[in-house]
């Protein structure tokens, strides 16, 4: 018995250049999907959630986490970056789900559970079904652009500060010609 959403990830795996280099779709599903499946009785036997580093096409995490529905099974890259986290019914802040409610492709701004503002954009995969999100915290962009816009405003005071001093000192002698003159 297969997964569809695994089958329907699998083609979009092989649909997607750079994510492997299997071309037939059975060496495919041989090695991404079954080869994974070996690993899942072996996981199912330790508590706790479960971390896929280096998931660049999503196996074997996508596999393991369409067959242990109960885990938390989380994806990295192989620079460790945060990719995803499942099921779907991993908590999530209220702001974020509300964002992601019925959206296929959008950016918004939400908070984490931890409290943290964040930028994201998703997509609804049309083959999958599946919606990717990313996000970055708000303070990695604001924080520069408020720094930025700070040292605008302090160059354009000081702009402004010498304008007016160089025209009072040029008024002063404008006034100075004017009352020798008259």
């Amino acid at each position: 018995m297969t997964d569809p959403r695994l089958e329907r990830w699998l083609d979009a795996v092989l649909a997607t250049p750079g994510l492997t280099a299997i071309e037939d779709p059975s060496d495919a599903w041989a090695m991404l999907v079954e080869d994974a499946l070996r690993g899942v009785e072996v996981v199912r036997a330790f508590d706790g959630p479960i971390v896929d580093v280096g998931s660049g096409n999503g196996s074997p995490g996508l596999v393991v986490a369409a067959n242990l529905p109960d885990r938390e099974v989380t994806l990295l890259d192989s620079n460790k970056q945060f990719i995803a986290r499942l099921p779907t019914s991993t908590p999530s802040s209220s702001s974020l789900q509300a964002a992601l409610q019925g959206v296929a492709t959008g950016s918004f701004n939400a908070r984490v559970l931890d409290g943290q503002d964040i930028y994201a954009t998703a997509v609804t995969s049309p083959r999958t079904g599946w919606t990717v999100a990313v996000a970055i915290p708000q303070r990695v962009i604001d924080a520069p652009a408020w720094r930025v816009l700070i040292v605008l405003l302090a160059c354009g005071t000081v702009a402004l500060v010498i304008t007016v001093l160089v025209g009072l000192k040029l008024a002063g002698r404008l006034a100075a010609n004017y009352r020798r003159a008259s």
